[in-house]
């Protein structure tokens, strides 16, 4: 599989789990967000791993940055906007 594919599961993963921690802690849910910052800390070290490896490929840094973030910003983006349309409907 190639690491920009992984890199950007990684990036939409973490934005996820951040979106949970960080919804959870606002709502007072310790418990899953302890976890979600477990899930948090896993994802951006297999942000690095996936990375290092990548560059030993010799895959551009920059090619590798925006595999990570331009997904991670789209899934951010959508899982808010979805967020806020359940929010206005009830």
């Amino acid at each position: 599989m190639s690491p920009l594919f992984l890199l950007a599961i990684v990036g939409i993963i973490e934005a996820l789990v951040c979106l949970i921690r960080y919804r959870t802690a606002v709502a007072k849910s310790y418990i899953v967000s302890a976890f979600s910052t477990l899930g948090v800390t896993v994802m951006r070290i297999s942000f690095l791993l996936v990375g290092v490896s990548a560059i030993m490929q010799e895959h551009h840094p920059l090619m590798l940055v925006a595999a990570y973030v331009i997904p991670a910003t789209v899934a951010t983006a959508i899982l808010h906007r979805e967020l806020e349309r359940r929010e206005d409907k009830q």
